[in-house]
């Protein structure tokens, strides 16, 4: 298969030129904007079946997911376990 792709060059004072996917002149590291230039590429197709490819996408989400709230959760069960260990000592008056 064929398909055209667009690169932005940017280049930063005493550096290589480099070429990026999109315009990354916003970002100082990335350096100016120098142009852009549309190449032709050929890649061989995936034999893949998108179905079963988006099926996996989204387990991989639920999984990132369940980790980041079981991580949010474990830090509250921390904290709220320190909060526990706390000694309230009230000072006794005579």
């Amino acid at each position: 298969m064929k398909t055209t792709i667009t690169l932005y060059i940017h280049q930063l004072p005493g550096k290589e030129q480099r070429a990026e996917i999109c315009d990354m002149s916003m970002y100082q590291s990335y350096g100016a904007l120098l142009g852009v230039r549309e190449i032709e590429v050929e890649y061989e197709p995936f034999d893949v079946d998108p179905v079963v490819a988006m099926i996996d996408n989204l387990e991989q989400r639920i999984a990132q997911k369940r980790a980041d709230c079981t991580r949010e959760c474990n830090l509250l069960l921390e904290q709220i376990s320190q909060l526990k260990c706390l000694e309230y000592k009230p000072e006794v008056h005579a």
